[in-house]
């Protein structure tokens, strides 16, 4: 019920000749929907916990102070309240209906109805106690109430609640306009719920998948607001932990978790320790004492009652400077670093922040709010919509970072490929001139003077000059074979047919090209990385395969150009710690193209496969 809602009945039953004081008869007529309790009953309060329902029914009218006095919000260490009403049915037709303890987080509450001359009461219930005790499955604390047309009924309740703040917030309500706004709010819970869940899901896949630190806490954050939700809609006695009561007191456990990923997500998501090294000192310490204060909470069960209070009250004290040094984090970057995204960080938590001080209030000065539980959830479902907003589109920044500099880095990876490959070919040009005007030219200077030398040549003088002709040739062919092909004036594919030619010619293997590329497209360096790894693999079948055919494929597949390298020889030992040059100079134009090498190999041949992206390649 808003505040509004019940001011006006608080006029209404005012002018009541019946609400004279706290203890007159509620009339209950055909138009009655709800009632807060405060306005029509009285409070009784004793520190005798063993006082019986008998004992409080003989209590003079004039014990019971009127409950609107107080507000329905009273505070207490070791007192117990009893609460007392009369109602009375004013229609012509028998009234149903509930008494409603709405604050999920009373220790113990107990109903009785002094009807028609007998007592009737319900089991002890509260969060001290497991859900299967209530008459009603509901998050609240219900009581029927049957009246039979004009008949009167005493009702009273019971409240424990050790050491803490008790907020009744205890209603009368007809039964049927009950079920019809449970069944609105249970649905409200229930979307909130799912949506809190989506959101978590959602981070834990960032949180796992994309390695992201801040979203690591903020996982942490989000289940310890649907926890700390879950009890105090009263869901999770309900459903999740009806048989384990203790879970019903870890309110401030998970409350404390919720300040501490939170102090992990400021820190992190501000750079605290590189821009306000003052406020990161703080968060640290309190972190850590926060922690402690943590431990405490799982063990409140069994603390004595001052130093419950004690740690509590101390524990709200911190929150409260943590609360101040969060804002003070949040105005800082947007002063001194120009960083506006604080400004909506602070808008977030601020919605939180009010529920808290509201709470902190309600707990520690016995203040009634107008602050309920359904504005704490909209707080909440606005906090991690807007954190989410800026956690998600941090994570885009860096990710959007992160591609820009792999793009750098894979274009500098290409022009050092480029100019390694260059290189390459210039060392090759050289070696091969070196070859050609050094050695060559000196080999067939040296022959002609042996020719010379002796003009009549005996059969070993024959075979001396056969021998220098040899190496001359040799080293004639080996200047041939290094020297680079001159792709950027003859194609690819009449290299590739020529060196099958010549090799054709010279052994008895048989070679099948299937040259499917479009030349255009490829750039140079490419077009050597692959003539030479078709060479290697060419001149290694000739050397060791003992193969009579090989097959060969130059296609293009979707982004990448591969060359597939087929021969049906002997085969080799791929598990073999190391291979020769040629392997390794194939691995090493694969990477620097961006590219890959592999193979297979067993008893009826040997299979290749070398490939370029085609983004390192145009």
């Amino acid at each position: 019920m808003n505040l509004l809602h019940q001011i006006t009945l608080l006029l209404f039953f005012t002018a009541l000749p019946l609400a004279a004081s706290s203890l007159d008869t509620l009339m209950v007529d055909d138009s009655f929907q709800s009632l807060d309790i405060k306005y029509v009953g009285g409070v009784y309060s004793t520190p005798d916990h063993s006082l019986t329902i008998e004992q409080v029914k003989e209590l003079n009218e004039n014990a019971f102070e009127p409950l609107l006095n107080s507000n329905a919000v009273l505070y207490t260490l070791q007192d117990v309240y009893w609460v007392k009403t009369v109602l009375q049915n004013g229609s012509m037709q028998a009234r149903e209906l509930y008494l409603e303890v709405g604050n999920k987080r009373i220790n113990e509450v107990q109903f009785f109805l002094w009807q028609q001359g007998e007592l009737h009461s319900s089991e002890v219930m509260g969060d001290y106690h497991p859900f299967g005790r209530r008459l009603i499955p509901h998050p609240s604390f219900l009581y029927p109430v049957q009246l039979a047309p004009g008949e009167v009924a005493d009702c009273y309740i019971l409240y424990k609640k050790t050491g803490e703040t008790i907020s009744m917030d205890t209603q009368i309500w007809d039964k049927s306009y009950f079920e019809q706004q449970s069944h609105w709010h249970s649905f409200l819970t229930a979307l909130f719920f799912g949506f809190v869940l989506s959101i978590l899901i959602f981070s834990i896949y960032i949180a796992l998948f994309l390695n992201a630190p801040l979203f690591h806490y903020f996982v942490v954050y989000i289940a310890a607001c649907m926890l700390m939700a879950l009890i105090m809609t009263g869901y999770g006695a309900m459903y999740l932990w009806p048989n384990t009561p203790y879970c019903n007191g870890l309110s401030y456990f998970f409350l404390s978790i919720y300040y501490l990923s939170l102090i992990q997500i400021i820190r992190t998501y501000f750079r605290t320790a590189e821009k306000l090294p003052r406020l990161e000192t703080f968060f640290r310490i309190a972190g850590s004492i926060l922690l402690l204060l943590t431990v405490l909470t799982l063990f409140h069960w069994s603390l004595p009652n001052l130093l419950k209070v004690a740690s509590g009250k101390f524990g709200l004290a911190l929150l409260q400077l943590t609360n101040i040094a969060i804002i003070w984090a949040c105005v800082a970057s947007v002063r001194q670093f120009k960083n506006y995204d604080g400004l909506f960080f602070l808008t977030g938590f601020l919605f939180c922040f009010t529920a808290i001080v509201l709470f902190n209030l309600e707990h520690m000065t016995a203040i009634s709010t107008p602050w309920g539980i359904g504005m704490t959830l909209i707080a909440i479902l606005l906090d991690l919509c807007i954190l989410m907003w800026l956690f998600t589109r941090q994570i885009r920044k860096a990710y959007l970072n992160k591609v820009q500099l792999e793009q750098e880095l894979a274009q500098s990876k290409f022009l050092a490929a480029d100019a390694l490959l260059e290189g390459q070919l210039e060392e090759r040009r050289r070696l091969s001139q070196d070859l050609h005007d050094g050695i060559s030219i000196k080999l067939a200077l040296f022959k002609r003077k042996l020719e010379r030398y002796w003009p009549q040549r005996s059969p070993k003088t024959e075979e001396l000059m056969e021998d220098v002709g040899g190496i001359a040739e040799d080293i004639r062919a080996f200047t041939h074979a290094i020297a680079p092909i001159k792709l950027d004036e003859q194609q690819l594919e009449e290299a590739v047919e020529d060196l099958v030619y010549k090799v054709e010619m010279a052994t008895e293997l048989d070679v099948r090209v299937d040259f499917e590329l479009q030349e255009q497209q490829i750039a140079p360096k490419v077009k050597y990385a692959l003539f030479y790894t078709f060479q290697e693999l060419l001149n290694n079948t000739v050397k060791h395969a003992q193969a009579g055919a090989v097959v060969c494929q130059w296609q293009e597949e979707g982004q990448s150009i591969r060359l597939t390298y087929e021969d049906d020889g002997v085969g080799f030992d791929t598990t073999a710690p190391a291979f020769g040059i040629g392997f390794k100079n194939i691995h090493a134009r694969a990477r620097l193209l961006n590219g890959g090498f592999r193979f297979s190999s067993n008893g009826r041949g040997s299979c290749f496969s070398f490939w370029v992206e085609r983004s390192a390649a145009v």
